[in-house]
Parts: C-alpha cells; sequence; structure tokens
C-alpha cells in the first residue's frame, strides 16, 4: 500500500554545536492513539495496525539511538494499551522515551514506563545525551484539558536541567507551542508558550520537536529550530475548517539525523521507505 501523507523536503536546522556533536538518530513516534483492544479502532483508522507499520519503519531505520514517542500514546488512557505498548517496544526499550499527551492518563503511563520516567515536577520526564546534544522530554498534558501547558514547577525544574549542562538542547513535548495555521488545532496551544519561550531563549536550544497537530509542520520557536509530526495513526487536513478532518488514514514518523555540527530532519512513511 502506497502512503499519500503529505511530504517535507529534508530539512537541515545548523547546530553550531562548536564541535561537541558526533553524530547519532533520534526517531520521534507521536499520536499512536492506542486502544486497550487490538482489533478496535480510534477516529474510524485502525490504529494498531498502522502502529505495527510505523514500527517496521523503525526496524529500517536502525541504527538508531533514541526512540521517542511524544505523547497520545492511548486514545483513552486505557492501562491495557500501555502495556501493549510496552511489549511491542521492548527490542529498544533501553533507548525508548516517553511524554504524555491530552489523550494520556500519567499516573497509568507512569506505572508502566516508570523505569523510563524522571520526575521533574509530578510530571512524565525524560533526559538523555545524543551525539552531543542533550535530549529533555516535558510534560504538556492538562488534566480534563486539551490545550497544554508546561506549568511554574516544570518550568523550574526545566531550568535547573538546561543549566546543569553544557551540551545544546533538542525538547520533545505533546502541543503546538504556537499556531499552526489549522484554527480548531490552534486554540490547543501551550497556555504558558511565552514563559517557555523566554527560557529557552537563554539556553543553548537547537531544536524543538512537538505532536498533537497530526501533519507536518516547521518554523522557529525561542529562536530555535521548530517541528510539528505527522501521527503513527492518522493525519489531519492541514488549514481544515472542520475540526477532526481526517485527510490520510497512514502511518509516518520523523527522523532527525545530527552530523557533527548539522542536525537534519525528515518525514518517513511506508512509500517513502521502499
Amino acid at each position: 500500500m502506497t502512503s499519500r501523507v503529505s511530504q517535507t523536503a529534508e530539512q537541515t536546522c545548523p547546530t553550531d554545536s562548536s564541535g561537541l556533536a558526533d553524530s547519532g538518530r533520534i526517531i520521534q513516534l507521536t499520536d499512536l492513539h492506542l486502544t486497550g483492544t487490538k482489533t478496535r479502532r480510534a477516529w474510524g483508522t485502525d490504529v494498531w495496525p498502522n502502529f505495527e507499520r510505523a514500527l517496521e519503519l523503525v526496524r529500517q531505520l536502525e541504527p538508531f539511538d533514541a526512540l521517542v514517542l511524544s505523547g497520545d500514546l492511548a486514545n483513552t488512557g486505557r492501562l491495557r494499551a500501555y502495556e501493549f505498548l510496552r511489549e511491542a517496544l521492548e527490542p529498544w526499550i533501553d533507548r525508548v522515551h516517553v511524554v504524555p499527551g491530552n489523550h494520556d492518563n500519567r499516573r497509568k503511563l507512569r506505572r508502566v514506563f516508570r523505569d523510563l520516567c524522571v520526575d521533574g515536577a509530578g510530571t512524565v520526564n525524560f533526559v538523555a545525551n545524543v551525539a552531543g546534544h542533550r535530549l529533555i522530554g516535558l510534560d504538556s498534558k492538562r488534566w480534563f484539558r486539551v490545550h497544554g501547558m508546561v506549568g511554574k514547577r516544570q518550568l523550574a525544574w526545566l531550568r535547573r536541567t538546561l543549566e546543569s549542562s553544557a551540551l545544546p538542547a533538542l525538547l520533545f513535548w505533546h502541543h503546538p507551542p504556537r499556531p499552526v495555521g489549522t484554527w480548531w488545532l490552534d486554540r490547543d496551544v501551550l497556555r504558558d508558550a511565552h514563559e517557555l519561550e523566554a527560557l529557552l531563549r537563554s539556553h543553548p536550544v537547537r531544536g524543538v520537536f512537538f505532536g498533537h497537530v497530526h501533519q507536518v509542520w516547521s518554523g522557529t520557536f525561542a529562536e530555535a529550530c521548530a517541528y510539528g509530526s505527522p501521527s503513527t495513526a492518522y493525519q489531519f487536513r492541514p488549514g481544515s475548517m472542520r475540526p477532526g478532518a481526517v485527510a490520510v488514514r497512514d502511518t509516518a514518523l520523523r527522523v532527525i539525523d545530527i552530523a557533527d555540527d548539522t542536525l537534519t530532519t525528515r518525514i518517513v512513511t511506508p512509500s517513502t521507505s521502499e
């Protein structure tokens, strides 16, 4: 089956990391929307078969250093969905990093992935070093809300984490930090994006990667390259006026390659991998 998901050309973002970087690869999966029963659909989409196709792409992209899952891992926060997910990720579990999205249940996610989580401020976070860069995961979930927020306690934790290392940072979270041009998704931007941006401007942040939007987007945030990534489950129609308008029911993921002082990212689908 050939994917028709919207594509972006390979994009390059200079890192200016003063020779600190070596080389490495990061894979971002986002918005899996997995169900507690593998035969159950979400938004009319066979999310488990699509996720399995995404994992096949992951296998083809070896070797890599980190596999980041940036939220909405379970469609309704079912414990069984996280347990199934953990089982599927076992071949790479030492390279897996997770943060929640608005659909996730933070308590159940932490229960299944506790060994992979850093507790930043009562939140689910991660910190890892890859190719001369520090990867940091933020928890933008708000209980009973669709939109996101980092929060003062987590911002304080992030400041300490950034100040504890001289490495340039790559940040991952779920919600868009700025509008992406689709009005019903733009309502969900981080409510404290200005505070987050002010903090990041005073630190060497090289890239920001988020999910939630189920489409490809690129721009800047806090003077860093910023990228919205497509879903492993289904893609929303960019610029659509109808909330929840699905354009493509196929899988996609983002690859981030670091080579010396250059960061390059691209979208991979079943059709592009052939």
